[in-house]
């Protein structure tokens, strides 16, 4: 059988062998694995009942649909707007309504797999579905991924005849995934103009609830050209929470865009660190970074199923841990 494209077999394999090379070169394969193969390898894990390969594979596949959101969304502006001109043709024109419906279609299955999929392997869900259920969910998900990029594709030369007006994108807004009490953090945000002619009057606005307060929340971008443009922040939090941070770009020549993200707002204390949100329970050195004894700790604690810091070491856990000494992310 031919070598697993996404890397999860050899990461799993290198993880039960204590093998922190292999896991390192596995976990760099996954991170550029396409979405069409992890939805492979999550069909393949379900039916081999690998729970723990299964919900690896779900991590990755929902981070990667998380990373080409904005990326996807701006192309499908640029189909739309061109849609919209008068310089195609009418079958030219429904090529692109083509194209659109396949966006809708594609972003409705995707929520479908990763709903059924996560009620699967959640061991607290009512009425889970069956696997067969499930299965049919990936599978319809992966075929239409494979469509949706032929089409998109196929459209590109088609939007390259037209002249598109200003259309803003709020291409990312980054946020942390958890903010200490009392302490600050950087959020930045990047907007862009993905038609030929130039976005003017445009201007982006923080909306804070009240258990965040930020350095400042209003910015005058001005003028967005080919060239994107970046903000930033310092926002810090007030009580312990998860809440939402909303954005908002206007323009004088181009329809107003928003994003939402969410963040836990932490009390700080040791023993409150979840599966999803924070890494310092790792950091048993306290330089504020790991390094590759705790990697090695945590894929220990993950294969004896061991607590670290009270809690349990997921799947989760070990791969955001060996993603925080690759970057050097501060914890």
């Amino acid at each position: 059988m031919s070598e697993d494209p996404t890397g999860i077999s050899a990461l799993h394999r290198s993880l039960s062998e204590e093998d922190i090379s292999g896991a390192f070169e596995a976990y760099t394969r996954l991170q550029t694995a396409s979405a069409t193969d992890l939805l492979e390898r999550l069909e393949t894990a379900i039916e081999n009942d690998q729970s723990d390969e299964a919900r690896t594979a779900l991590t990755q596949l929902t981070d990667s649909y998380q990373s080409v959101r904005p990326r996807e969304s701006a192309k499908v502006a640029t189909v739309e707007a061109a849609r919209e001109t008068d310089e195609l043709s009418f079958e030219e024109t429904q090529e692109l309504t083509k194209a659109l419906r396949e966006a809708g279609q594609t972003k409705l299955l995707r929520s479908k797999a990763l709903t059924a999929t996560t009620a699967l392997l959640d061991a607290g869900t009512d009425n889970p579905p069956d696997t067969a259920t499930v299965i049919e969910a990936i599978e319809a998900a992966r075929q239409q991924e494979q469509s949706l990029d032929q089409t998109l594709s196929a459209t590109e030369s088609l939007v390259d005849k037209v002249t598109l007006p200003p259309a803003i994108e709020l291409l990312a807004l980054s946020v942390p995934s958890s903010v200490p009490v009392g302490e600050n953090a950087s959020v930045t945000a990047t907007v862009a103009n993905t038609g030929d002619s130039t976005a003017t009057g445009v201007n982006l606005t923080l909306d804070l609830p009240e258990t965040l307060s930020a350095s400042q929340t209003s910015f005058v971008i001005g003028q967005v050209g080919d060239d994107p443009a970046t903000v930033s922040t310092e926002i810090s939090g007030t009580t312990p929470t998860v809440t939402s941070l909303g954005a908002t770009v206007t323009s004088a020549n181009a329809t107003q865009v928003s994003d939402v993200a969410t963040i836990v707002v932490g009390d700080g204390k040791q023993d409150q660190p979840t599966e999803e949100t924070g890494l310092s329970r790792f950091d048993t050195n306290g330089n504020k970074r790991i390094e590759i004894t705790e990697v090695l700790a945590a894929i220990k604690a993950f294969n004896r199923n061991q607590p670290i810091g009270g809690v349990a070491v997921g799947i989760t856990d070990v791969l955001r841990v060996i993603e925080a000494f690759n970057t050097g992310e501060s914890v």
